[in-house]
């Protein structure tokens, strides 16, 4: 029996992949995450290996899924960043 006024911890909710409200986030696969974001998947694969940004990733076996919120909100930061400058 679960009690009725029970909260989760931010570290449990993490592991199980949920959040405080109990419904699981929307998570998509790299290939759909380029896709939105009108890269190749290998430039996101680069960009979460050089740490140029907090993706969140999770693998499972060869698949690498990210969080749709932060992909989302990686594509309003792109939208609206300035160009960077080339060096001389």
């Amino acid at each position: 029996m679960l009690l009725q006024n029970t909260t989760l911890s931010e570290s449990f909710c993490a592991e199980v992949g949920t959040t405080y409200g109990g419904e699981k986030e929307e998570r998509i696969s790299r290939k759909q995450a380029a896709k939105l974001l009108g890269k190749s998947p290998n430039a996101l694969a680069i960009m979460d290996c050089r740490k140029d940004f907090d993706l969140k990733p999770e693998g499972k076996g060869k698949r690498v899924t990210y969080p749709k919120a932060v992909i989302e909100q990686l594509r309003i930061d792109l939208l609206y960043r300035r160009p960077r400058r080339k060096k001389a």
